[in-house]
């Protein structure tokens, strides 16, 4: 009598990096964040985040990997930054621009870094005069 049960669907539970839904349906990790997500399950602590955009932005990454304290995570020229999940949550993040980037890229860029749950996000871009004066605090919830 009961043949014609319906099968239950297995549900999988999505994950935090790669599975998240979006537009595309998932968001991708940006380049070098499992260094970065290593280092934190490692327990190392990190002052802040170097995130390099723009004309130049894997040189750049380069540098910074060539110090040897944080890794810094990439955004690839001509992509969107809403493409990504930033791993930074609960941390202060640096971007480094170069030539290139417009102003609403930074701007999206600065949205999901904060949307990733990143404390503080400061920017340092030469091309656009702005030098680490300008920074973004995430709001926290009233309570």
């Amino acid at each position: 009598m009961n043949q014609h049960k319906k099968k239950a669907s297995k549900s999988y539970p999505q994950g935090p990096i790669c599975k998240t839904q979006n537009n595309n349906n998932t968001l991708r990790k940006p380049p070098y964040s499992n260094e970065l997500n290593a280092l934190k399950t490692w327990g190392r602590n990190i002052l802040f985040v170097p995130v390099c955009v723009g004309c130049d932005s894997w040189g750049k990454a380069k540098k910074w990997r060539s110090y040897g304290d944080t890794p810094p995570l990439v955004l690839p020229d001509g992509d969107k930054p809403s493409a990504y999940q930033w791993p930074v949550s609960g941390d202060i993040v640096l971007i480094q621009a170069g030539a290139g980037p417009g102003e609403e890229v930074l701007e999206e860029l600065i949205k999901a870094l904060l949307v990733g749950g990143a404390k503080r996000v400061a920017l340092h871009s030469p091309s656009l005069g702005v030098s680490l004066s300008k920074f973004w605090v995430k709001k926290e919830a009233a309570c």
